[in-house]
């Protein structure tokens, strides 16, 4: 039986209590962080693979597993590979209705402390970002099942060993996602990717094993673990979603019994695919409630839209888990990026947009973490944060870095739409009260909110403000303050 959420994330908001110093200098103030909130909503992420997998058979197999031990056999009928959605022209730059909130999205409640996480892809060649990160996730990366025991009872933990150390000496915690069992452990050795199999282990005791070995092996160093990657996406899971839930109950009770303080994350669905809904909500009703402290997702923006249009998804994920007995949980979306490389790449301009309203409204619509993918991908996603040497920081990353300057360690309190703006107010780090508001599209005109003297333009110069007055804002946000922020300059 896991021990009580709010117990559970009460050291975990200990442990990450930390906020790195930000510089004045943009240089100095790229610092990547992780987003905590209490309360609020949950939501869904959709998954998007640094990795091709054009060599796995994926959805062009019907599987027909023999017999797991201790997992009931069910017809699997895998979910064809969507080639996700990419974001259409400049997604900072137009709508960002899609899916709109329809009204005040958080209204009550505590507030949304902000911190931002991140991915890194190459970070065996040393490509850890020149950003300190709050929250880093290792999911594809010879991290799996698979490639942790190749052979059984062989391990090999040098890569793993390397990358958790190395979050942690930069003041990070680590979200490990535990997937794909080796060839020998798979119910369906035939099928292979990821460094594993996409198919149940064929026994759970192998697999209750491995999670054992490593959830003792990273005791106190490994903060949480996500229980698979995108499930409903045939690439990464040919099995039912009452096979998953048994495995992420097996998984829970290994946790629980080897590290006491670790989080279990369900497993992180692929929001946008077609039956995810429905899969995700036959998953949540196999009595995983009990067991997991987090429900995972993934979200990305529907096509030709910024992160508003994600909130409306982000709801029906979370009501489909509130009646599955979870409205007690928080909610982690452990990926979100913008765009598709090569053909829709995002503008530094847009980026600036995006980065800032991504941090602001999803924690308001209930994604308590947001973890960015990734800092040094050019292949898949379109949003740049480094250039072609995988190093040098874009104008993105600075915009990524300024972000923080503005939210990090934040409190969001409300966010609303209407009459064309998007107004969040907050509890800023330098302790007054603030108001960020942004159009869609175009400009549109708001009221300087009372108290306010000065008005920040992001990316840009302050300016004075008088409350009351009316105020043009577009597509990037401004800033309204009752005074200067010291961490702005």
């Amino acid at each position: 039986m896991a021990r009580s959420a709010a117990a559970r994330l009460s050291r975990s908001r200990r442990l990450r209590a930390f906020l790195p110093a930000i510089a004045v200098g943009l240089c100095a103030a790229l610092v990547g962080v992780a987003v905590l909130t209490a309360g609020g909503e949950l939501t869904t992420v959709a998954e998007q693979p640094h990795e091709a997998v054009s060599g796995f058979p994926g959805a062009d197999v019907t599987p027909d597993p023999p017999p797991a031990a201790g997992v009931t056999p069910a017809t699997i009928t895998p979910t064809p590979t969507p080639t996700p959605t990419p974001v259409a022209g400049d997604p900072g730059s137009g709508s960002g209705a899609g899916a709109g909130a329809g009204g005040t999205v958080l209204t009550g409640g505590a507030p949304t402390r902000l911190t931002f996480g991140m991915h890194v892809s190459q970070i065996d060649e040393g490509a850890w970002p020149s950003v300190s990160v709050g929250t880093f996730r290792i999911w594809n990366a010879d991290s799996t099942w698979g490639a942790l025991e190749p052979s059984p009872g062989q391990w090999n933990f040098a890569r793993l060993d390397a990358r958790v150390e190395m979050a942690r000496a930069r003041g990070a915690s680590v979200l490990l996602v535990l997937s794909h069992p080796p060839g020998w452990a798979s119910s369906r050795p035939d099928l292979q990717g990821y460094n594993g199999s996409p198919a149940p282990p064929r026994d759970v005791a192998e697999w209750r094993n491995y999670v054992a070995t490593v959830a003792a092996r990273y005791a106190g160093r490994i903060e949480a673990y996500e229980i698979w990657n995108e499930p409903n996406l045939a690439q990464f899971f040919v099995g039912s979603p009452q096979q998953l839930g048994e495995l992420t109950r097996v998984a829970a009770e290994a946790i629980n019994a080897n590290d006491s303080q670790a989080l279990v994350v369900s497993a992180g669905f692929s929001a946008r695919t077609g039956g995810a809904e429905s899969y995700f909500r036959e998953y949540v009703a196999s009595g995983i409630a009990s067991a997991i402290d987090v429900v995972g997702i993934h979200i990305y923006p529907y096509p030709g839209s910024g992160p508003e249009s994600m909130v409306g998804l982000a709801q029906r994920f979370r009501s489909i888990a509130s009646s599955a007995g979870l409205s007690g949980k928080p909610m982690w979306n452990t990926e979100i990026g913008y765009g598709r490389t090569p053909d829709y790449l995002v503008s530094e301009t847009a980026a600036a947009s995006l980065v800032l309203r991504t941090y602001l409204v999803l924690p308001a619509a209930g994604l308590v973490r947001n973890y960015w993918y990734m800092w040094d991908d050019r292949e898949f996603i379109g949003l740049y944060m480094v250039g072609s040497d995988r190093r040098s920081p874009t104008g993105a990353a600075y915009r990524f870095a300024e972000a923080q300057q503005w939210l990090a360690g934040a409190q969001v309190e409300r966010c609303s739409d209407g009459s064309g703006a998007w107004v969040c107010t907050l509890q800023h780090a330098d302790g007054p009260s603030v108001t960020i508001a942004w159009s869609l599209s175009g400009e549109v005109s708001v009221p300087v909110p009372a108290g306010a003297t000065i008005a920040y333009a992001f990316g840009g110069d302050s300016s004075g403000a008088t409350a009351g007055a009316a105020y043009s804002v577009g597509t990037t946000p401004v800033l309204f303050a009752p005074g200067p922020l010291p961490s702005l300059g």
